[in-house]
């Protein structure tokens, strides 16, 4: 997702003979900034007995970006916790 980096040996050599080269291209990389975004989560807890919670959430989120890929996320989570 960075930018392309090609190096190639155009000639080995070592300072201060011979004196090597080294061609390097960069391309930058795609415009990947977001230009619209937003996410919405909702969770529930509960305790069943005094030592234990559980929970779960569900987020669901979407981005479109500055040139133009867009996407979606859809999460559900679950967590334990025993307190003792």
């Amino acid at each position: 997702m960075g930018p392309r980096v090609e190096a190639r040996l155009i000639r080995h050599g070592f300072y201060p003979r011979g004196g090597g080269r080294i061609e390097v291209d960069i391309a930058p990389a795609p415009l990947t900034a977001n230009d619209k975004a937003w996410s919405l989560a909702a969770n529930l807890f509960w305790s069943p007995v005094k030592a234990l919670d559980l929970g779960v959430e569900y987020r669901h989120g979407e981005r479109e970006l500055l040139n133009g890929l867009a996407g979606q996320l859809n999460r559900l989570e679950f967590a334990a916790k025993y307190n003792f």
